[in-house]
């Protein structure tokens, strides 16, 4: 299995060096290189609301943002991941000590949202899994627990940047996800780098809460 996935992540990097020749970075992207963490809290666009029980950090409409993300997604720049993570770490320890203090939201778990295994095959990783593992390298030791397989695609579905609308998206979407059953009775969190319709989170909470999860909130790097 090892084998297969390295040669894999090798066609990856072969194909990634094509892409760079083909698409040459934006000015966005070359911007990146250079920034810290810090940088991109400061330029980025903010977008610090809580609706229907999910957070964003930035705005999905800034260039930078979008920039940061297709890197990630598209150029398969993992570099982007760490600095996402360090990013949004602050606001997100923040968030995650305000729901303990005020909602009772004790001994929360991080779980991410898995890749399409079509993409993540594509990829050579599943970046909403490499952000996780990111940015508890940013956080104080135990501050939150993980489980990195909470949530397992069971279904192959469409990329949702593919279907036409919002009622499609959640079509797409509907009962393609399980959770573990060491979910029960646990207070989860909710991992992914973009929310536009948020179909991906109706299916996650769907999944969690079939488990028995108590309560749910969903975290996202931009919205």
């Amino acid at each position: 299995m090892k084998n297969i996935e390295s040669f894999f992540t090798k066609i990856v990097e072969i194909v990634q060096s094509g892409l760079d020749i083909i698409l040459p970075q934006t000015k966005s992207e070359k911007i990146l290189r250079d920034m810290t963490g810090e940088d991109f809290y400061d330029r980025a666009i903010k977008n610090l609301r809580k609706i229907d029980k999910t957070y964003a950090i930035f705005s999905y409409q800034d260039e930078l943002v979008k920039s940061a993300i297709w890197s990630l997604k598209y150029r398969r720049n993992k570099k982007i991941a760490k600095l996402l993570s360090e990013a949004i770490s602050p606001s997100f320890m923040e968030i995650i000590e305000n729901e303990k203090m005020f909602n009772n939201f004790s001994n929360p778990i991080l779980v991410p949202v898995p890749a399409n295994k079509a993409k993540k095959r594509e990829r050579g990783f599943d970046q909403t899994r490499l952000l996780v593992k990111y940015l508890i390298k940013q956080l104080p030791k135990n501050f939150i627990q993980t489980e990195i397989k909470g949530l397992k695609r069971v279904k192959k579905n469409l990329n949702q940047a593919r279907t036409k609308s919002r009622q499609s998206r959640f079509e797409n979407l509907k009962n393609s996800l399980i959770a573990k059953s060491n979910l029960k009775n646990k207070n989860i969190v909710v991992l992914d780098d973009v929310s536009t319709s948020g179909a991906t989170f109706k299916e996650a909470k769907r999944a969690l809460k079939k488990v028995g999860a108590k309560k749910i909130i969903f975290f996202v790097v931009a919205r």
